[in-house]
C-alpha cells in the first residue's frame, strides 16, 4: 500500500519528547503548590475514613443485636451465638413463671427455621428406625405400608408429626457407630434438654458414666463419637469426657484447652512406617470451638482446603467414611463429598426449594440423618 508523503506507516506512533522549557515550566508548578491544597485532601480523606469507620461500627453492633444474645447465668455474663444454645435457652426459660422470654415468637420461629424443622432419615435397623421416629413424635410409620414393605428411609416433617413436631425441638442428633453390628444407634437431645440414646455407647464412655453413677443418657448432654471406641461426650453438670482409639496428645490438649461447640471423628489413617517395615495408625477430627476457633487433623484434602480460605465460623461438620464430609459454615454456605446415596437425597431436597443445614456422618455406618 503506498503512503502519502509526511505519513508514518500505521504501526508505529511517534511520541513527542518535552522540551527544556517544558520540563521546568511543570517543575515550577508542581514545586509553587500551595501547601494548604494538600493539607485539606489529606483531612478529607481523614474525614472519609472516620465516616466509613462510624458506618462498620453500626453495622457490628446492628448484627450483635440481631444475632447475638448476652446471657447472665450465676451471676457471669456470657454471649450465646448459635441457633441451638438461643432456643435452649429460650425454652427453659418458658418453662418459668415470669414469662421473662429470651426469644419473641417471631424470632423463634425465625431460628428455628433456619436451623431446619424436618428430617430425612436412613436406619438400616427396624428397631432403631422405629425408636427415632418415636422420639421425633412421628406417626406410625407402617400405617401406609403393607407388613412386607418396610421403609428404611422416612422423611420426618412438623406436618407428619405429633407436639414434638420433629425439628423443631431437635437441638443436637449424632450417630453413634458400632463396627461390624447389626443394631443402628444415635443420640438426640431435645431444646428442652431431655436426651435419648438408642443402641450402644462406645464401650469406654459407658463404663466411664457407670463408675460416676451417670450412665443415663438424661446425663449427656452433647454426644459425638469416632472409631474405635472414640468419644466426646459433654455432661448435665459441665463435665466434658473423652477417649481416642490411638493416643493422640494434640486432640486431648485442644479439648482440654478449648470450650468445645462441636467434635467430629474421621477414620483412622494408616501410615506406613517404612523404617519398622510396619503400619501404625493416626486419628482424624476437627475441633471447632465456642469462641469460633477451629482445629483439625487428617481430614480430607478438599475439606482442608476450604477451612483455610473461608474466613466465617463453622455451624456444623461431620465426617464419614473415606474422604467424606458434610460442613454448614455461619453465613448459611454449605459444602459436602457424600456417598452418592446421600448425595441424591440432597440434591432433591434442594430440587424441590428446601435447603440442607446438616448431615450426621459416621465412618462405621451406612446410616445417615439430614436436617
Amino acid at each position: 500500500m503506498a503512503l502519502s508523503p509526511g505519513r508514518s506507516s500505521p504501526s508505529k506512533r511517534r511520541v513527542r519528547s518535552p522540551n527544556a522549557a517544558g520540563i521546568r515550566s511543570m517543575l515550577i508548578d508542581h514545586f509553587e503548590t500551595d501547601a494548604t491544597d494538600e493539607m485539606h485532601a489529606v483531612q478529607q480523606e481523614l474525614k472519609k475514613c472516620q465516616q466509613e469507620l462510624d458506618q462498620l461500627e453500626e453495622d457490628r453492633e446492628e448484627l450483635e443485636t440481631t444475632y447475638l444474645r448476652k446471657i447472665v447465668d450465676d451471676h457471669q455474663e456470657r454471649i450465646v451465638w448459635d441457633a441451638h444454645g438461643l432456643l435452649h435457652l429460650d425454652t427453659a426459660r418458658r418453662k418459668g413463671k415470669d414469662n421473662d422470654y429470651l426469644l419473641s415468637t417471631k424470632e423463634r420461629t425465625a431460628l428455628t427455621i433456619i436451623r431446619g424443622i424436618c428430617f430425612t432419615a436412613y436406619i438400616h435397623d427396624e428397631k432403631g428406625r422405629k425408636e427415632m421416629v418415636s422420639a421425633m413424635g412421628h406417626f406410625d410409620i407402617n400405617r401406609n405400608h403393607s407388613r412386607r414393605v418396610r421403609p428404611t428411609m422416612i422423611t420426618m416433617t412438623p406436618d407428619t408429626c405429633r407436639e414434638s413436631r420433629a425439628g423443631e425441638s431437635i437441638r443436637q442428633f449424632s450417630l453413634i457407630g458400632g463396627k461390624g453390628s447389626d443394631t443402628s444407634s444415635f443420640f438426640l437431645q431435645k431444646d428442652n434438654g431431655d436426651s435419648l440414646y438408642w443402641g450402644k455407647l462406645p464401650p469406654r464412655l459407658f463404663t466411664r458414666l457407670k463408675q460416676t453413677r451417670q450412665y443415663s443418657s438424661k446425663d449427656i448432654n452433647y454426644l459425638s463419637t469416632g472409631p474405635g471406641g472414640s468419644y466426646y461426650a459433654e455432661l448435665k453438670n459441665g463435665t466434658c469426657v473423652w477417649g481416642t482409639a490411638v493416643r493422640d496428645d494434640l486432640f486431648h490438649e485442644v479439648v482440654r484447652k478449648w470450650e468445645v461447640y462441636r467434635v467430629a471423628f474421621g477414620p483412622l489413617i494408616a501410615i506406613d512406617d517404612d523404617f519398622n517395615d510396619q503400619f501404625h495408625y493416626m486419628s482424624s477430627w476437627i475441633v471447632v470451638g465456642l469462641d469460633g476457633k477451629a482445629a483439625w487433623r487428617n481430614i480430607p484434602d478438599a475439606l482442608h482446603t476450604l477451612m483455610m480460605e473461608k474466613k466465617t465460623g463453622i455451624a456444623e461438620v461431620s465426617l464419614g467414611r473415606g474422604s467424606t464430609y458434610f460442613i454448614q459454615f455461619l453465613d448459611g454456605t454449605i459444602s459436602y463429598c457424600l456417598p452418592q446415596a446421600v448425595a441424591d437425597v440432597c440434591e432433591k431436597i434442594e430440587q424441590h426449594g428446601g435447603f440442607v443445614t446438616n448431615v450426621s456422618l459416621h465412618v462405621d455406618s451406612d446410616d445417615f440423618i439430614i436436617r
